[in-house]
C-alpha cells in the first residue's frame, strides 16, 4: 500500500476533527451585552432583540438561557455580584489601601455602576432584585467595618452602618458621577494626575480616621 494511502486510513474521521469555533461563549457573550443594554436603556427601555443584535446571537438563544427579559435582568445582576464578590475576596487589609481598591474596582467596571443607578430610577419604591443575596453582601463588609472599630482603627462611637454607608459613597461618587466630582474639585479624577491626588486623598482620609479613634480612646 502506498504511503499516502496508508496515512489516509490513520487519520481520524471528519466528524471527530477538533472544532476550531472561535465565537465566545453564548451565555457570557449574552450577559455581557445585555448588561450594557439594561445600564444604558434601562428596564422598560430593553428588547430582547437589541440584546441579541449586541451578543451576536440570536434572539431565540437569549429565550433558551434565560427564559424572559425578567430572567435576564435577574442573571445579569447575579453576574454582576459575582463580580464584585470576587473583588471583595481580594480586600487588602489598611482602610487606605481598601478605599483605593474600591475606587480603582468602581472605574475598572463602569458598567456595575451604570446598572445600579438605572435600576434604582426604574425600580423606585420597590423591592430591589435579589435583595437577600445583595443584603448578604453589604453586610458582609460593614461586619469588616466593625472589626476595624473593634480593633480600634476605626472610631467606635459612630454607627458602623452608617459609617458603611459614608466610606461606601466616598469610593462611589467620583467614578458614578465624574462630572460632579470634576464641578466641584475643578479636576478631572479619573485622569492620572487626578488619581494619584485622589487616591492620595483617600489614604490620608484614612489615617485621620485611625488617628481620631486613637485620640478619642
Amino acid at each position: 500500500m502506498p504511503q499516502s494511502d496508508r496515512h489516509l486510513l490513520t487519520r481520524a474521521p471528519l466528524h471527530q476533527q477538533p472544532k476550531t469555533d472561535a465565537r465566545p461563549d453564548s451565555k457570557s457573550a449574552i450577559l455581557k451585552a445585555a448588561a450594557i443594554e439594561f445600564a444604558e436603556r434601562g428596564f422598560d427601555g430593553v428588547r430582547i432583540e437589541h440584546v441579541a443584535a449586541r451578543s451576536g446571537f440570536n434572539k431565540s438563544l437569549v429565550y433558551k438561557h434565560f427564559g424572559n427579559r425578567e430572567g435576564l435582568f435577574q442573571a445579569v445582576l447575579d453576574e454582576q455580584f459575582s463580580g464584585r464578590a470576587a473583588i471583595l475576596s481580594g480586600i487588602p487589609d489598611e482602610l487606605g489601601d481598601v478605599l483605593v481598591h474600591w475606587d480603582k474596582a468602581n472605574r475598572a467596571d463602569p458598567t456595575f455602576g451604570k446598572l445600579i443607578i438605572r435600576e434604582a430610577l426604574d425600580a423606585l419604591g420597590s423591592e430591589p432584585v435579589r435583595a437577600a443575596e445583595r443584603t448578604a453582601y453589604y453586610q458582609k463588609q460593614v461586619a469588616m467595618i466593625r472589626s476595624e472599630q473593634e480593633a480600634g482603627n476605626l472610631p467606635k462611637d459612630l454607627d458602623t452602618n452608617y459609617l458603611f454607608l459614608a466610606l461606601l459613597a466616598i469610593v462611589t461618587l467620583p467614578a458614578m458621577l465624574p462630572q460632579i466630582a470634576e464641578l466641584a474639585t475643578g479636576s478631572d479624577l479619573g485622569s492620572k494626575d487626578g488619581q494619584q491626588g485622589w487616591h492620595q486623598f483617600l489614604r490620608a482620609y484614612a489615617q485621620s480616621m485611625s488617628s481620631a479613634s486613637t485620640t478619642g480612646e
